[in-house]
């Protein structure tokens, strides 16, 4: 394998093999025509180079791929002949990955020349930590934060900090455990993926990173912001291509899946039941507004899970099989609770309207 020897101006790799030591996945379905070049020109400058491009046709038919394979022939395409969600995207490309780290890359991303080389340092400077998210701007207005990961909290739904916020400010430019990523510009060792593997096929997209770091977390690997390393994406760039009632039956039914799997069953008592009030009062919104396809998403949710409840339970012992924190140890750096304002904005207007809490200080690393 591979060591870091420290030096004044980088962390240097020493090769004992010739595998990649990187793999970046990225899958893509449409409507990215306009950032592919931006994509590959990015990686093209990279300071680190031993890495290989893993690029998943995830049953494309607008003509991307054919540019990709005419004009950047360092990618690897794996193809899917028809479109299974963009977890099967990921998980196909992540099956291929050959290197001892895996970033996931959104394909509507641009990253800066240093990101590889800042990746790894994360690692050496913080080595309890196995998953990172990176700093995430918005590339069109690349003065402001598009994620620096999301908390876990109270209610049940995922506090996301920095959105929308000054990426100069203090506080988004230090580094700190957080409870889950944004899988758009994402790092995971190889160890994590040996011990939990990646996403659950059927859960299509969404909500998927927040699982898979739970699932980390719950097997004891840490997941940190490291904003060291930074990349650029457009919101939403090619999500926005799916129905909104879409979206949210597989959020929900995630969500809910998830939380049966992974939370202890004192947890589970109380959360749950909470979970689907909260979600009932946004149906009987939706139903008010004349939203019906949007409330009608939850109950197709709700059944799917009732329906699925032996593939909950095999899910759950496997999770649980390879618990080695608490709730309660997780929560200590996983979790925080913001304002009522922000379920507000979160509702009603954008979450940058929000100001963010200050965090709890965050435990220390090694690097300055």
């Amino acid at each position: 394998m591979r060591q870091y020897v420290k030096n004044k101006l980088a962390n240097q790799i020493i090769m004992h093999n010739k595998k990649p030591l990187v793999s970046i996945v990225t899958p893509y379905y449409r409507n990215g025509e306009k950032w592919i070049k931006g994509y590959f020109e990015s990686l093209r400058k990279q300071t680190f180079k031993d890495f290989e491009i893993i690029f998943v046709d995830n049953g494309s038919s607008d003509g991307v791929i054919d540019n990709v394979r005419s004009n950047y022939p360092e990618a690897n395409i794996v193809t899917v002949k028809k479109n299974k969600g963009i977890v099967v995207g990921k998980n196909l490309g992540v099956s291929h990955a050959k290197g001892d780290y895996i970033v996931l890359l959104d394909n509507d991303v641009w990253i800066d020349k240093n990101y590889l080389k800042n990746l790894l340092e994360a690692y050496v400077k913080i080595p309890r930590a196995s998953i990172f998210q990176t700093k995430i701007l918005l590339i069109n207005e690349p003065k402001k934060i598009d994620s620096c990961g999301s908390f876990w909290t109270d209610t049940g739904f995922i506090y996301h900090y920095g959105n929308g916020k000054p990426a100069s400010m203090r506080k988004y430019n230090k580094p700190f455990p957080l409870f889950c990523v944004k899988s758009a510009s994402m790092i995971f060792t190889r160890e994590v993926l040996d011990k939990i593997g990646l996403y659950y096929d059927f859960y299509w997209g969404f909500y998927e990173e927040s699982d898979f770091c739970h699932r980390a977390w719950i097997a004891g690997f840490e997941t940190w912001y490291w904003p060291g390393a930074v990349a650029h994406h457009s919101f939403g760039g090619t999500s926005l291509t799916y129905k909104s009632d879409f979206l949210q039956y597989h959020n929900f039914k995630n969500k809910l899946f998830s939380f049966m799997t992974n939370f202890e069953i004192k947890n589970l008592l109380h959360l749950v039941p909470k979970f689907i009030v909260f979600n009932l009062v946004i149906s009987m919104a939706w139903i008010v507004q004349g939203k019906f396809k949007h409330s009608y998403s939850l109950t197709k949710a709700f059944i799917w899970n009732i329906k699925n409840f032996s593939l909950t339970l095999k899910v759950r012992r496997e999770v649980q099989a390879t618990r080695k924190l608490s709730d309660k140890q997780i929560n200590k750096y996983g979790k925080v609770n913001p304002g009522n304002l922000y379920y507000y904005h979160l509702f009603t207007t954008h979450i940058e309207n929000y100001k963010d809490k200050n965090l709890p200080r965050a435990p220390k690393y090694t690097g300055n």
